[in-house]
């Protein structure tokens, strides 16, 4: 079973109540939550492509600039992880960027949608791959 992106995005409109406070959106391509959520929480962009003009020049797999650790309420990194050398490396530095009470929404391609509170991972759909 594959995660469509409709599917992605109506759940994501299904559970505006996550977008709260600071939201960062990681790695946002063509910032498809930017103008559907700006009027209910402050959205960041967040990219290593300057071509793209971010709010935030930042690149998940590289130590992250001291001012944006532990900032956010929310960050977002929807279809981000697969394209990393070093996910793992990455959702660390993900974590970093949230509050002590935030949450990360992440989904790969066909593998899960999760939202992580802290330090408890809820997932939402999981795929098993055979």
């Amino acid at each position: 079973m594959m995660i469509s992106r409709e599917y992605l995005i109506n759940w994501i409109d299904g559970h505006k109540s996550m977008f709260k406070g600071k939201v960062l959106d990681v790695g946002c391509g063509n910032f498809r939550y930017l103008e559907k959520y700006r009027d209910i929480c402050t959205l960041l962009i967040a990219d290593k492509c300057t071509t793209k003009k971010p709010d935030i020049v930042l690149d998940i797999e590289k130590e992250l600039p001291i001012q944006y650790l532990y900032g956010f309420n929310l960050v977002l990194c929807n279809q981000v992880l697969e394209h990393t050398f070093n996910p793992v490396f990455a959702f660390n530095n993900i974590f970093n960027l949230i509050v002590k009470e935030g949450e990360i929404f992440y989904s790969q391609p066909l593998l899960c949608i999760s939202v992580m509170v802290r330090e408890t991972i809820i997932d939402i759909l999981k795929v098993d791959l055979i």
